[in-house]
């Protein structure tokens, strides 16, 4: 069907130069038919390409929200087969290793992809904040130190983070000399400053 249709479009403006170039004062015609340079027939393809990643990434955010962390994994990798600059499957890879729990493999996917792609790197790095954040809210310490050893105190984007438990450590060793308590950062075994 597409190849017919092609063929009518290329034979339409054939008779399109036919016509156009035809005088009726004159007795010879002159015909030059057109000369496609390139013919694209991908386009239908692509189509059903763009769709069918569209499908999976869809796929692999219901597996997300389900939290279906392997399922969305493996659905997102499927897209970046298919599309490796696609931003949202990058994110959405990186925060599925995250909220898995293998934060070692989180943290280097936003390294590797902070060329094409340095959103990834602080999406993970502001959900790091934010869950050390809630962990020393909540007196955490010995999680937090736990958790915060797989993202380096040397990057930059992950400094706060260091920095934020470090503070409240020192705010507890503060609290607990003046109550008498046993500081947080002796439980926990953080140095103190």
């Amino acid at each position: 069907m597409l190849k017919q249709s092609i063929l009518i479009t290329v034979l339409s403006f054939s008779a399109g130069a036919v016509s156009l170039k035809a005088d009726s004062q004159s007795t010879t015609r002159e015909f030059r038919p057109l000369m496609a340079k390139k013919v694209a027939v991908e386009l239908a393809s692509r189509a059903t390409h763009a769709a069918d990643v569209d499908s999976v990434q869809s796929q692999a955010w219901a597996h997300f929200d389900a939290r279906d962390w392997d399922a969305a994994i493996d659905k997102f990798l499927t897209v970046l087969e298919k599309d490796p600059a696609s931003k949202a499957a990058g994110e959405g890879l990186a925060m599925s290793l995250y909220r898995s729990g293998d934060y070692g493999s989180a943290y280097r996917l936003g390294s590797e992809l902070s060329e094409v792609m340095p959103e990834i790197r602080t999406v993970v790095s502001e959900t790091v904040i934010a869950d050390v954040r809630y962990m020393v809210k909540e007196g955490e310490f010995e999680t937090a130190k736990e958790f915060l050893s797989h993202f380096p105190a040397t990057d930059s984007l992950y400094t706060k983070a260091h920095t934020m438990l470090a503070d409240a450590n020192k705010i507890s060793v503060s609290l607990g000399a003046e109550t008498g308590a046993k500081p947080a950062a002796e439980a926990v075994g953080v140095a103190k400053n």
